[in-house]
């Protein structure tokens, strides 16, 4: 525990707080007394509000998703794709959370079309300049896979817009009017 709280830079408190349930995520029964006490809602405010939290926010979702995506609670949801829709992050922090929002349709794909997710991770792949800058190509066989399974296809069938989609490989048009 020690060596996970001790760092190089100065850490808030609050930093220090969000790393502590970040820790307390891991515990099953632990994890359940954070949700009863709505500490989501904190945290959320913490990533909306503090640009210097940022990366701690980011660490205790992913252990949250990593623990329970099932449990995700809504507004941390609503807060990754609120942050994706600012016109002025930088390229790690957008890839930080198109990648929590990759991982977490993979656990709970319910949710995340609820909040029109599944739409962020969608203009992630259309925008070739983040597939380019991205650190690894884990979107695009990760569409692929909700797309092949079943479940998953039946939830994104709904709205889907394909013609958007695969409107950059071929041209659409020419092979709708034949």
């Amino acid at each position: 525990l020690r060596e996970y709280l001790v760092l190089d830079e100065y850490v808030s408190s609050r930093g220090l707080l969000i790393k502590i349930f970040g820790l307390l995520l891991k515990n099953q029964k632990c994890a359940e007394n954070l949700r009863k006490m709505n500490i989501h809602n904190l945290i959320a405010f913490y990533f909306d509000t503090e640009d210097s939290l940022f990366k701690e926010c980011c660490m205790l979702m992913l252990y949250w998703i990593d623990n329970s995506p099932k449990e995700f609670p809504r507004i941390l949801a609503n807060s990754l794709k609120a942050y994706l829709s600012k016109p002025d992050i930088d390229t790690d922090s957008r890839y930080n959370c198109i990648e929590l929002l990759r991982l977490l349709v993979l656990g709970n794909i319910a949710l995340v079309y609820e909040i029109d997710g599944i739409g962020c991770l969608i203009d992630a792949v259309l925008n070739h300049q983040f597939i380019l800058d991205s650190k690894d190509k884990k979107l695009i066989p990760t569409i692929i896979h909700l797309l092949d399974d079943p479940q998953s296809r039946s939830i994104m069938m709904r709205d889907m817009n394909f013609a958007r989609i695969f409107g950059v490989l071929c041209d659409l048009k020419s092979r709708l009017a034949v």
